[in-house]
């Protein structure tokens, strides 16, 4: 029983860590898929439970950005802030001509992933609508990154067979390398040094 809890709430953590990733958790949801699709395959996690609990997390996060963005929120305003009026206008314009396929593409793309359900609140695109095509690609994104994890895990264990200590330091370095990497590349592309819109 209460292994049974202890399990039952590592998925409701899942769903929280994806819900809030981003904004309350500086991590980005390719971070958190890896390495829950990592712990997975260390049979922390199961599989089968793992992927629908991110899931679930990925649409609520989108749905929460979603109707903040409709409802006005300021924190909506700061995260505006954080882009240059030209790159906005021009997300607004890829929503307004392509809809459905600007939210499904926008969700596999770093940086861009928090706004698309912004900009889409914003032109009051209808919840149906954005949920559909929402829902779509978080049922790609979410397993795939999920299984690249837990297939890593599989990979690296057969070359480094039983030494369980290097696995996770090599899986955790490159955990590390691959959120600088992520990390810097946004910065570059939306940030200039001081923080300021990008022209």
């Amino acid at each position: 029983m209460f292994d049974y809890l202890i399990a039952s709430f590592s998925y409701i953590g899942i769903v929280l860590a994806m819900a809030f990733s981003g904004y309350l958790i500086p991590l980005p949801e390719d971070i958190i898929l890896l390495t829950i699709g990592y712990l997975a395959g260390t049979g922390v996690f199961s599989l089968g439970l793992a992927i629908p609990a991110g899931i679930i997390g990925g649409l609520m996060a989108d749905n929460i950005l979603y109707w903040l963005s409709r409802s006005g929120s300021s924190y909506i305003e700061k995260l505006k802030r954080k882009i240059s009026p030209e790159r906005l206008l021009k997300y607004e314009k890829a929503m307004q001509d392509h809809g459905g396929k600007t939210i499904f593409f926008f969700r596999f793309l770093p940086g861009l992933r928090a706004f698309m359900p912004i900009i889409a609140g914003i032109l009051n695109v209808k919840w149906v609508k954005f949920q559909i095509y929402d829902f779509l690609a978080i049922c790609i994104f979410v397993p795939a990154m999920t299984l690249l994890g837990y297939f890593f895990h599989n990979s690296i264990g057969l070359i480094i067979g039983k030494v369980e200590i290097a696995r996770h330091v090599i899986f955790g370095l490159i955990i590390i390398l691959a959120t600088a990497i992520l990390t810097v590349a946004i910065k570059k592309v939306y940030f200039n040094k001081n923080s300021n819109p990008k022209p």
